[in-house]
């Protein structure tokens, strides 16, 4: 675990030498965050782990900054300068060098998927969000692979098609070749999905990176994935996250519609991309899937992490072949409404 001390931040940002530092108990994958607390002054530090690469950071961090201009009803975290101007920091940690930023401290908690006001409020800021993010070009930095293509997830999985040949036995071939077969599938709705509408999104639409007070949506975080795709790929994370744990249950179709109820108030989409939604889905879990087998090869994430996402892939996928005219047809009649 990194340690993180006051003087340590007071030597790149203006903040007090004594301020208060503590670790947050979020951060996911690839990152360590902490809670800076100086006076009035509330910040978070964000310590880059896997995801280190100068130029995305600079990327990210870019996107950050333009979409701050932007009159949105909720905080984005742009980053506070350094003392010399710059955005992020090469700090010195225990002997080791590490790139890092400090944010702004967004009120609010995470939404609860079952709050119907709340998952329509996440809709409507999705929109928002993607609104604000259309006119940004990316450069030559932003992110390759996205999801777009698959070989470019992670460097220990070159072939998608080989990665389930990396997991150890207990992991049943019945799994790894449903794995397989589904991104047959979505090598033959490459092309289609590759048509539709393209720009920057957030890329990464969870809870986690929702921060809401009741019904309202007071910001949204972590913009590290955020790159070229289509645009209907955030629309598709928001129904696979909220969703999660509810497929077969019933209680997933009121999720659905209030997200995409709140969507349709400021963004559209077209006929293909609700038509896509279910490709989309698969690709999601497909994408994280490859990432965590890369994670796991590397040594950074344990086989459970691995499960969860094969579970997850597989759950989606089963519950697609049953329901995706269902599917299409509620985020169809969401969209005609709005």
């Amino acid at each position: 675990m990194v340690q993180v001390y006051a003087p340590h931040v007071a030597a790149y940002w203006d903040i007090p030498p004594n301020s208060a530092v503590a670790p947050l108990n979020r951060g996911g994958y690839n990152n360590h965050l902490f809670d800076v607390q100086g006076g009035d002054r509330h910040y978070v530090l964000r310590i880059y782990g896997n995801h280190s690469k100068p130029n995305l950071i600079a990327h990210e961090l870019g996107v950050l900054w333009q979409v701050g201009q932007s009159a949105l009803p909720f905080v984005v975290p742009v980053p506070v300068l350094t003392k010399t101007g710059q955005m992020c920091a090469l700090m010195n940690l225990q002997g080791q060098r590490a790139l890092a930023v400090l944010l702004p401290f967004i009120e609010g908690e995470n939404p609860e998927t079952r709050d119907l006001a709340q998952t329509e409020a996440v809709g409507e800021a999705l929109a928002q969000l993607l609104i604000a993010l259309m006119p940004i070009q990316p450069g030559e930095a932003h992110t390759s692979a996205g999801y777009g293509d698959l070989s470019k997830l992670h460097p220990l999985v070159p072939d998608p098609w080989e990665a389930a040949n990396c997991l150890p036995a207990t992991v049943p071939k019945s799994k790894k070749h449903r794995l397989n077969a589904i991104l047959d599938l979505l090598h033959e709705r490459r092309a289609h999905i590759g048509r539709l509408p393209q720009q920057l999104t957030h890329g990464d639409v969870i809870p986690g990176n929702i921060l809401a007070d009741g019904a309202k949506v007071t910001g949204i975080i972590d913009f590290e994935f955020c790159t070229m795709n289509p645009r209907a790929v955030d629309l598709a994370c928001a129904v696979d996250s909220w969703t999660y744990g509810a497929l077969n249950s019933g209680r997933e179709w009121p999720v659905i519609a209030a997200l995409c109820r709140g969507y349709a108030r400021y963004g559209s989409l077209n006929a293909d991309e609700i038509e896509c939604i279910p490709a989309l889905l698969l690709l999601r879990n497909c994408v994280v899937l490859l990432h965590i087998i890369g994670q796991f090869v590397g040594g950074k994430s344990p086989l459970v992490d691995v499960d969860l996402w094969f579970e997850s892939l597989l759950n989606m996928d089963a519950w697609l072949t049953m329901n995706d005219r269902r599917l299409t047809a509620t985020i169809g009649e969401a969209f005609a409404r709005g």
